[in-house]
């Protein structure tokens, strides 16, 4: 979506906080304003992630909760870091600004880009420093959990039934518009091997003829992989169609898929696991400061409105 009918979009949407406080914090406030401005960053991914998107009153209620427990979220993690002595410095923080800026192809663009999320520069400066301070929270925290090597193991020993490669699947998809088609185009499979006999009585019947090859099992629609599933080797199957055609198989081969080595996938599972930490630890230490803080919402209505 062109940059101005987003703009516009959003600026429509909203009717513009008047610095009213909703959410209290340990005594730190949360405005009508804060939460508009970030549910303007859920807008805007929401429309990258799927075309056509378009704010209606019941989805805008449900983002300003999701934005306001972001913001309640983010408050209680930064006091957690500083708590534990956490410090960005200004060189760090410049470095990061630089790499955010770099993404920008145009002093104009990065300009439209601070418009459009409602923020100044001096406001995104303070926002990155506290990006940074979580994140060095995280890291701090993940200390305590490594990601070791026995770990990685374990892991690749307790699931390596699910750790293959995928099976693939080479078949013919042939269609067939009546019962008398799908006969003779059973009678061809039946009766020959030859792929070009094949293709060549399937076009006289006017059908399609698709030849597939290695085709990686998660790729293969459901149905059709119940078809297959059932089939032997050279073996033959229909599907048929809600408008009364049919759909033919013949299964050619199946490869299937060799058991990953440990050392093949090290790295990868390595990636996961981290990954998975990350999120355990995060909520962990959002679950800790939720069970203490003082929370208290001032202004429910807000929440309702259109």
């Amino acid at each position: 979506m062109p940059f101005l009918v987003l703009f516009l979009i959003i600026y429509f949407v909203f009717e513009g906080g008047i610095g009213m406080d909703v959410i209290s914090v340990n005594g730190k406030m949360i405005t009508d304003q804060d939460i508009d401005k970030a549910m303007v960053r859920y807008i805007v991914q929401l429309e990258e992630d799927e075309k056509g998107y378009e704010p209606t009153a019941e989805n805008l209620k449900f983002l300003r909760v999701e934005a306001s427990n972001a913001l309640i979220s983010r408050i209680l993690l930064l006091e957690r870091a500083r708590r534990k002595n956490c410090v960005v410095s200004d060189e760090e923080l410049a470095v990061e600004i630089e790499r955010i800026r770099s993404h920008f192809e145009s002093e104009e663009n990065w300009k439209n880009n601070l418009m459009l999320f409602q923020i100044t520069e001096d406001d995104l400066y303070e926002e990155v420093r506290g990006d940074l301070l979580i994140e060095q929270l995280l890291r701090l925290e993940e200390k305590e959990e490594p990601v070791t090597e026995s770990l990685v193991t374990s892991f690749y020993e307790m699931n390596a039934q699910f750790l293959r490669e995928p099976t693939l699947y080479s078949f013919y998809e042939i269609s067939a518009s009546s019962r008398e088609h799908l006969e003779q185009i059973v009678h061809c499979l039946k009766g020959t091997e030859m792929v070009f006999e094949v293709e060549n009585t399937v076009k006289e019947l006017g059908e399609t003829f698709l030849h597939h090859v290695d085709v990686v099992e998660g790729s293969i629609p459901e149905e059709v992989r119940q078809v297959l599933g059932d089939l032997d080797i050279k073996g033959i199957g229909t599907m048929v169609l809600p408008d009364g055609g049919y759909v033919v198989y013949k299964l050619l081969a199946r490869v299937e898929g060799k058991q990953r080595s440990l050392e093949s996938i090290k790295k990868d599972l390595t990636a996961y696991l981290e990954h998975e930490r990350r999120t355990k630890v995060y909520q962990r230490l959002l679950d800790e400061e939720m069970e203490k803080a003082d929370i208290k919402y001032l202004h429910v209505e807000y929440f309702e409105k259109r």
